[in-house]
């Protein structure tokens, strides 16, 4: 009966009249065999319409690769069984069927077979899934005239269920030989998942576990022979670090006590991941809480497989008083390190005040924007100000970021209030007579007034400005979930026009349907990226209710990677 079903459902989708979709992929297949170089797609009509094959072949994709996505396959179909089938777990989801499915035989890899090729039916519906898989991958090949009717594919794939009771941001890391994605499991275990370029995911957990704080994201990266590094679970915490003892596998990551210096690993945020422009590996963090952090930074020798001091002393120096909030460092079109921060006295939020700037060529010696050096560490007294923006002004950290100009010139982005109580959009570009600072927003009745400490909901996040239509710069800001571009001219600054803008976020949500109460989470690295939905920050404090854990999705290609960061953290 079953058997039957399928068949029915197949033909139902087939708008040919008295051809199942079965007799249609084979036809085809028949077809091709006999007469290569002749034109694809050929209807019962005797017309040639590659966009009628290509609208075929997604709805014969559709109905299982939508499920499999979001991991409703086995909740709506009941899976045949082979009679070959070994017993284990039918229930085991199958992640990554586009990758799993090989074109031309039509079984699983990896994941258990769900039907025996031994019967001359059972030979039949191979070739079909033969014929379905190959057409999927001919999709990309078909032509000009096929693309310009239908839109690249974008391919969404389960990795596993994770952590949703409050927020916390996961990583993304790939090189030219494999994916690394760590996370928190459902259970709150730090996770890592890796997939080489044309294999499936390799799964291995560790040992620690997050609890209630969005600070405590996940960094990750891959060193140049091939070893995944994990840093996580960090707020004013010990080291919690992990490496690879064998190039690309997560079964092998050990726990690494130290970096350098003990002493300075007691109380570590914020780490993140850079590298300088000979590749060297360099992990980046804060010692110390807020208000009274100072910025370390150390680098990774590939030779001794050790990490040593980046700087002979800290990046900068909150001299016990306050600390530094920096945004990257960023690379420029200049090919330098640029970089944004803000000083905060206290953990209260709205203490935040003075936005700088300092560039480096090699991240070890740094200037002013003039070109003046900078002695290390850097202070409030010796740093550059760009704008004086006093504490409970409306600035916050990490919302002061880097972007460039068609000249090359750094923008930092970032927002304070103004004389009528409202909070807007400014931005401040280095010109040859010192920076020029202008309001890129006008809005009215707008005012974020923060405070406290925790990890706050952002109702604002921001974006490097980017070049624009000609004469024209544009900023991205993401207001109360809502994303803008703020269109301001090129010479001057002076706003020009507000326009709604699609996140990345945006662009999947339709797809993934985040549970109501939710936000989408995304990062992406190296032409792909993971989404997954979860609460927003709750100032690091339990709820009162938990939610079920979600799925973690790998998404490819992400559709807008201009907007995207690729360790996937906006730390807060």
């Amino acid at each position: 009966m079953r058997a039957m079903a399928r068949r029915g459902l197949l033909g139902g989708l087939a708008p040919g009249a008295g051809w199942t979709l079965a007799e249609r992929a084979l036809a085809t297949t028949q077809r091709d065999r006999g007469a290569r170089g002749s034109s694809v797609g050929a209807r019962p009509d005797g017309k040639t319409d590659r966009a009628y094959m290509l609208d075929l072949l997604r709805r014969m994709a559709a109905p299982v690769l939508s499920r499999v996505a979001l991991g409703q396959l086995q909740r709506d179909w009941t899976p045949e069984l082979s009679p070959t089938w070994d017993g284990h777990d039918r229930h085991r989801p199958v992640a990554g069927l586009p990758d799993r499915l090989r074109p031309g035989d039509g079984r699983f890899r990896r994941s258990g077979s769900l039907l025996s090729p031994g019967s001359a039916r059972r030979k039949r519906e191979n070739r079909v899934k033969g014929a379905i898989g190959s057409g999927l991958i001919a999709l990309a090949t078909l032509g000009p005239a096929a693309t310009a009717q239908a839109p690249a594919a974008r391919t969404i794939e389960a990795i596993d269920r994770v952590w949703s009771s409050h927020a916390v941001g996961f990583a993304i890391a790939a090189d030219t030989q494999r994916t690394v994605v760590a996370y928190y499991d459902a259970n709150r275990q730090l996770s890592v998942a890796v997939r080489a370029r044309s294999g499936g995911w390799t799964y291995h957990r560790l040992d620690s576990w997050t609890g209630w704080d969005s600070h405590n994201y996940v960094a990750a990266a891959i060193d140049a022979d091939g070893q995944i590094h994990v840093v996580a679970n960090l707020h004013n915490d010990p080291l919690v670090y992990f490496r690879t003892t064998r190039a690309g596998d997560p079964r092998t990551l050990t726990r690494i006590a130290t970096l350098v210096d003990p002493a300075r690993e007691r109380r570590m945020t914020y780490p993140v991941f850079l590298r300088s422009h000979d590749g060297t590996l360099i992990l980046k963090y804060r010692d110390g809480g807020s208000g009274n952090g100072n910025e370390i930074y150390v680098a990774y020798d590939l030779a001794t497989r050790r990490w040593r001091p980046l700087l002979a002393t800290p990046l900068a120096d909150g001299e016990g008083r306050r600390n530094a909030y920096f945004v990257g460092p960023v690379t420029g079109p200049d090919g330098r390190f640029h970089l944004a921060w803000v000083w905060r006295d206290t953990p209260d939020a709205a203490t935040n005040h003075d936005l700088s700037y300092a560039v480096s060529d090699d991240l070890m010696h740094w200037q002013r924007s003039d070109g003046r050096p900078l002695d290390l560490p850097l202070r409030l007294d010796s740093s550059e100000i760009v704008d004086p923006v006093p504490v409970r002004a409306g600035m916050i950290n990490n919302n002061s970021v880097i972007g460039f100009d068609r000249a090359g010139r750094p923008i930092i982005t970032y927002h304070k209030f103004v004389a009528d109580g409202s909070t807007q959009i400014f931005l401040a570009r280095r010109e040859a007579r010192g920076w020029r600072i202008a309001q890129a927003s006008r809005w009215r009745g707008f005012r974020w007034d923060f405070g406290g400490g925790g990890s706050l909901a952002s109702r604002l996040i921001v974006f490097g400005a980017r070049p624009g239509a000609s004469g024209q710069l544009v900023t991205r800001v993401i207001r109360d979930g809502r994303a803008i571009d703020l269109v301001v001219d090129d010479a001057t600054l002076a706003p020009i026009a507000e326009r709604p803008a699609r996140t990345l976020a945006d662009t999947l949500r339709p797809d993934l349907s985040p549970p109501s109460g939710m936000v989408l989470n995304t990062a992406a690295c190296g032409g792909s990226a993971i989404a997954w939905a979860s609460r927003p920050p709750n100032r690091d404090q339990a709820p009162r209710t938990l939610t079920e854990p979600t799925t973690l999705y790998f998404v490819s290609p992400p559709g807008a990677p201009h907007d995207a960061r690729c360790d996937g953290v906006d730390p807060g």
